[in-house]
């Protein structure tokens, strides 16, 4: 259901995307701006006893910002996915800042760097373990513009929790040095 849904907005974009580009018209600078996100990804956990496996499931994110420069915003992002699954629910999130450059003049391409905090939780119905972790925050995305305010990205996002990472067990720490990370992939909808 998730991925018709994505592949009719973005058979969508490329339908509307040429008669909207004939607009022209720029987009207004400056101000606040908001985006959100849905699709797929993977979530991940690497550590010493970990089964190191990369889980697919459902993602998003809503990210809330400022324009800085023409062509460099900044702002907050949150990030979640989740895989409910026969015997263990998995779900993580993470937050960060970051920064969104535009390298071309026409603000379509963008490039997200920034840092922040990854954690992630797997659950069986008796036993909880958990792992969390600091770290960079990548991606990239290409906007379609919908008016002069909206437009629709296909997205990417890599989150990787690298830096003081641990493991718990039911609350208590089983190892020291874990990684978690989150990858998407989708569709997002953007005001600025």
């Amino acid at each position: 259901m998730l991925w018709r849904l994505v592949g009719a907005l973005l058979a969508s974009a490329v339908v509307v995307a040429p008669s909207l580009a004939a607009q022209r018209r720029a987009a207004p600078s400056g101000g606040l701006w908001f985006a959100g996100g849905l699709g797929g990804g993977w979530g991940h956990v690497s550590c010493a006893i970990c089964s190191n496996r990369h889980d697919p499931g459902t993602s998003g994110f809503v990210r809330l910002g400022g324009t800085a420069a023409r062509r460099l915003l900044i702002g907050a992002e949150t990030a979640v996915w989740f895989r409910g699954g026969s015997e263990v629910d998995q779900n993580a999130w993470a937050i960060s800042a970051a920064a969104y450059w535009y390298p071309e003049r026409r603000r379509r391409l963008y490039l997200k760097g920034g840092v922040g905090y990854a954690t992630h939780h797997a659950e069986d119905g008796a036993d909880v373990v958990s792992s969390s972790g600091f770290g960079p925050h990548l991606g990239a995305g290409y906007e379609i513009p919908l008016s002069p305010r909206w437009r629709i990205a296909p997205h990417f996002n890599a989150i990787i929790g690298v830096t003081g990472g641990s493991v718990k067990f039911n609350g208590s720490t089983a190892l020291e040095g874990a990684n978690v990370s989150i990858i998407q992939f989708g569709l997002s909808l953007i005001r600025r």
